[in-house]
């Protein structure tokens, strides 16, 4: 995360806590599909707890393991 940081405009040391939301007016997936990935990140949320709260690349990588290509 160290080396990754820098390229996204973003501290190492904030934890992921200054990154910036910004509006999506327009999505290219289907509503349902959508809803289907808020819903596993929403379930990831529940058994992993928040990212900023992962210290280790294994804990976030089972935590986004949810948005995978099928």
């Amino acid at each position: 995360m160290d080396a990754i940081s820098p390229l996204c405009e973003l501290q190492p040391s904030n934890q992921l806590q200054d990154i910036v939301t910004f509006e999506i007016h327009r999505s290219r997936i289907p509503t349902d599909l959508f809803e289907s990935i808020v819903m596993d990140i929403d379930a990831m949320l529940m058994q992993y707890g928040a990212l900023p709260e992962h210290l280790k690349e294994e804990a976030r990588s089972r935590f986004f393991s949810s948005v995978r290509m099928i």
